[in-house]
């Protein structure tokens, strides 16, 4: 029989606080379960290098880029009111190779601002992003 528990509040204007002690494992999450986290998505359109999405969790994609091989760059903007300077925020840079082109993007730094993420991305794979190759970047805010 499963057992479902539900706490808290689905609704827009509702927040659920859960604390731990200050014991050695604080709040533990076992790795045998099926923890998630759902982000948010959003997309931003043929060749545009920046976005806006307010959430904490995300994946933003993008599209219609053909960024060059041997070192071709490229900066992608994520507006969110929620980073702050002190924020602590983590960031993930992959592509589909739908086009089997071989692009291999790398994130060759990230300039944080009250408000923003610039992610530098470079292709050091054998051949340009192509047809259907969107770009993800994933990002938690932890701060």
């Amino acid at each position: 029989v499963a057992n479902v528990l539900t706490i808290g509040s689905t609704t827009a204007s509702a927040s659920t606080t859960i604390q731990a002690g200050s014991g050695a494992t604080g709040l533990k999450l076992s790795a045998a379960g099926n923890v998630q986290v759902v982000p948010a998505t959003g997309s931003s359109a043929s060749p545009t290098a920046s976005i806006t999405m307010n959430n904490r969790v995300g994946v933003a994609t993008f599209t219609g880029f053909t960024t060059a091989n041997a070192g071709g760059a490229q900066t992608y903007t994520i507006n969110n009111t929620t980073i702050l300077t002190t924020s602590a925020v983590l960031v993930t840079v992959t592509n589909l190779n739908a086009s089997t082109n071989g692009a291999f993007l790398t994130t060759t730094g990230i300039i944080q601002a009250a408000g923003s993420l610039s992610i530098h991305t470079a292709n050091n794979g054998a051949g340009a992003l192509g047809a259907g190759d969107n770009v993800l970047i994933s990002f938690w805010i932890l701060s």
